[in-house]
Order: C-alpha cells, then sequence, then structure tokens
C-alpha cells in the first residue's frame, strides 16, 4: 500500500499512543513512554509553535516526527531553535522509506520559517535515528556536538540534611531571584531556554506553576532553586525490560526495602513513578546548598513512593559531581544539530554544556 504523510490531528491521539507503546527505547533499560490519555500534551509544551507529521498506510499510522519552535540561549545569543522530536516508526516499517519521507515532508513544509539553528537529541547507540539526519536528497545533516546524561537516582529517606539552609515551595515574590539564579546558571549552557518566559504566570495553562519550585535559603537569601515536576497523569515510564544492571538495582532495591531504606524498582511490564527534577542551579560557590536541596527532594520523594528521581545535566556540567546517592543509574543522551543559516555553528557548540530537557520528551 502507499505510504502518505500528513499533519497529524487530534483524531490521531488513540493511534499516536499505540504507535508509541509499540516504539521503546532501549539502552541500560529498555522502555516506552505511554503518553495515555493526551499524546499531544507534551508538544504543546515543547515550543511557542508546533507541528507533528504522522506516515499512514491504508489508514494506519506507522511513524511520526515532529517540531517545536522556541527561543533558546545559542552562543550568547537569543536564537529561534526549531527542535525535533518524536521519532517513531512502527516496528513492521523499519528499514523502509517511511522514516526518509517524514524528515523530507517536514523539511519541505518547515524550512522556510524563521529559524537560527536545529536540534535533536537520542540515545548513544541507537544507531537508526543517527543514519536518518546524515543529509540526504538535499535534506542538511545534523552533527553530533555533546553529550547529556540522564541521571537515574533512588531515591531513600536517610541522608542527613544540614540545618543551615531553609527549603521551602517557591512563592510570586521569588519570581525575580528564581529567573536571575536561572540566567546565572544557565548562561554557558548551549540550548537553554530563556527563562523570564518560561516562568511568567499563565503564559502556558499546562505549565508546572512557580510553586513546583523548591528553594533553598539561608540568611534570606536563595543560594539554590530545582524545579521538581510529578508527570503522572500524562506521561509513565514503562519497563519493557531490565539490563543486568538494572537487574542488579532492582534486587538490592528489593532487599533495601524490607529495612525501609529504598523503594523497590518495579519488574518489565510494570511502570517506574518518576519524579523529574529540572532546572537545578546554585549561586556561585553555594554548591553545598543544592546539594542539600537534592538531599531533601530524595527524602520527599521516598516518601511519596516514587521509584526514581531524574534529572538530565550535560557531560561537561561541573554539577554533576554533586548529584547524591549510592543508587543511580546514568543514561547518556548524544545531542545533535545543525544550521541552515551558518554551517559553522555546530562545530563552534562542539564541547560546550549543552542544556536538554527529558521531562518534554
Amino acid at each position: 500500500m502507499a505510504i502518505s504523510i500528513r499533519p497529524a490531528t487530534s483524531e490521531d491521539n488513540e493511534q499516536l499512543i499505540r504507535l508509541t507503546k509499540a516504539c521503546p527505547m532501549s539502552g541500560v533499560i529498555s522502555l516506552y513512554v505511554d503518553r495515555e490519555p493526551d499524546f499531544f500534551f507534551l508538544n504543546r509544551l515543547q515550543g511557542e509553535e508546533w507541528r507533528l507529521y504522522v506516515a499512514e498506510v491504508g489508514g494506519e499510522i506507522v511513524g511520526s516526527l515532529g517540531v517545536a519552535y522556541r527561543k533558546a540561549r545559542v552562543l550568547g545569543e537569543i536564537m529561534r531553535m526549531a527542535y525535533l522530536t518524536d521519532v517513531k516508526i512502527a516496528p513492521a516499517y523499519r528499514g523502509s522509506t517511511v522514516a526518509f519521507r517524514l524528515l523530507r515532508e517536514l523539511y519541505e513544509n518547515e524550512k522556510e520559517k524563521e529559524f537560527d539553528i536545529y536540534v535533536c537529541s537520542t540515545l548513544k547507540g541507537n544507531d537508526q535515528v543517527i543514519q536518518l539526519f546524515q543529509g540526504r536528497a538535499g535534506i542538511p545533516s545534523l552533527t553530533n556536538v555533546g553529550e547529556v546524561s540522564v541521571v537515574n537516582v533512588i531515591p531513600t529517606y536517610w541522608f542527613r540534611l544540614r540545618q543551615q539552609w531553609r527549603i521551602r515551595r517557591a512563592t510570586e515574590h521569588d519570581h525575580q531571584p528564581i529567573v536571575e539564579l536561572l540566567e546565572s546558571g544557565y548562561r554557558s549552557h548551549c540550548f537553554a531556554p530563556v527563562f523570564p518566559n518560561q516562568l511568567t504566570p499563565g503564559r502556558n495553562h499546562d505549565s508546572p506553576p512557580i510553586a513546583s519550585y523548591l528553594v533553598a535559603e539561608r540568611n534570606g537569601e536563595i543560594e539554590a532553586v530545582a524545579q521538581k515536576w510529578d508527570q503522572g497523569n500524562y506521561k509513565r515510564l514503562v519497563i519493557v525490560r531490565h539490563s543486568g544492571l538494572t537487574k542488579s538495582l532492582q534486587l538490592v532495591s528489593q532487599i533495601g526495602s524490607i529495612v525501609h531504606l529504598t523503594p523497590p524498582i518495579p519488574s518489565a511490564g510494570m511502570s517506574l513513578k518518576v519524579l523529574q527534577v529540572r532546572h537545578t542551579v546554585c549561586a556561585k560557590g553555594r554548591e553545598e546548598a543544592l546539594r542539600q536541596l537534592l538531599l531533601f527532594i530524595y527524602r520527599e520523594a521516598y516518601r511519596n513512593s516514587y521509584h526514581a528521581v531524574q534529572l538530565s545535566m550535560a557531560k561537561e556540567d561541573g554539577l554533576q559531581k554533586l548529584v547524591p546517592g549510592p543508587l543511580k543509574v546514568k543514561i547518556p543522551l548524544v545531542v545533535y544539530c545543525g544550521s541552515l543559516k551558518d554551517p559553522t555553528l555546530p562545530g563552534k557548540i562542539k564541547g560546550l554544556c549543552i542544556y536538554e530537557d527529558v521531562s518534554l520528551v
């Protein structure tokens, strides 16, 4: 049957949810993202403007590819970025022309849009996606510019907290100091968002509120900030298969749960209850404040029966060493980018700190 490519509509919701379940991610652990009941929830958060294209055969959706546009910081400038997302091909159509045709359709329809740079990320070792962006038939290629670690920490209550810091929920009065900290902390990270827009109340009714931020305060000054985000109502990570490493961690966690030390990691076929932690920054020289804030979040996550706390940090980010926790798994993501306006841009970015928000994927 002929393959047709078209923009997705709300009527495709159920088919796209099924397609996602059929396309698990393989790595240290194999899992898929269950986006029921609203597949498009994450798309609405990914940018100020977005589109999703689907490949259809005989009325059945067999592939998808999306793009979201947003402002981002790149090499000290604010640029308009096109972020490629939702690259999904049904197993029976891998190796066919579906992926290429989706990419070509997206490129032909979106190339006239005003954007400075385009970006995509994938699990390290996902060769099929990598080959897709090598440049064919006039479609620009993407360049590997760096890696991001997705750090998954098994939370535990048995961490001691220091008393120097007051840890509390943020309020609207904290908006400006939080923005200043975020701008300062991510100034050197390529693809970081423009935070005043990110935090403006009411900008997007789907976005988590200012109260989702926690601050570590001392002597009336906010020294560290982190946002915690429970996405369980519209995004769940379902385990397909454990690796040797995660099987070992599962066993350790089960033993730990007996003495109320850790939550037990679920078996294959079950969902992970994950707490996303984003925007983890601290004032210069206040790294311990951020560490204490993360320890506080772990304790709260344990109390609320989360299986994992998930953060994403650039490979070069010095804050990675601050992420506490004896039981953690790092999953590497490779970030690619290209530019129609300045082909030299990826070379200038390579090796710098990369911002990637896995909570929106």
